[in-house]
């Protein structure tokens, strides 16, 4: 009775931490994403923000200009951040414990540099200033964790 009992409590506690994760996801697409979290991200991921404002489907100027005065970045943008971090995510659960100390963002802001031949020699970085790209390069992510080649 007991194993059930603690079986019953752990998937108690999983289900309330994914409806967290859920509802501050959802939070976060309501309300936008700080400037704080965007740079965030850029700074792991090591971009300029020339390089970085183009993925999220923004002007360098526009995202100097939000940044600057510290304007949460909410609607396509706000959204190519919350992918992005999704992607990163993604990555460091299909890196095994095994290769140690892994840099996914730093690895992810190379990669998307490099040709890919399933997205027909675009780099993804060309891809994920719309919703559709990202949509492809996470597939792409997933296929080569599994072993896929799409």
């Amino acid at each position: 009775m007991t194993s059930r009992t603690s079986q019953s409590r752990a998937a108690t506690r999983n289900s309330f931490e994914f409806a967290g994760d859920f509802l501050s996801q959802i939070n976060r697409e309501r309300n936008g994403i700080s400037t704080s979290e965007a740079e965030a991200l850029r700074r792991a991921m090591a971009l300029s923000v020339e390089q970085y404002a183009p993925l999220l489907g923004m002007k360098p100027a526009t995202y100097k200009h939000r940044r600057a005065r510290r304007v949460r970045i909410d609607g396509a943008p706000g959204y190519a951040i919350s992918d992005l971090e999704n992607m990163l995510r993604k990555i460091d659960r299909l890196v095994s414990p095994d290769v140690g100390r892994f840099d996914s963002a730093h690895w992810f802001a190379g990669w998307i540099e490099r040709p890919q031949a399933a997205l027909g020699g675009l780099t993804p970085a060309a891809l994920l200033d719309t919703p559709a790209g990202r949509q492809m390069v996470g597939r792409l992510l997933g296929a080569m964790g599994s072993g896929v080649y799409l």
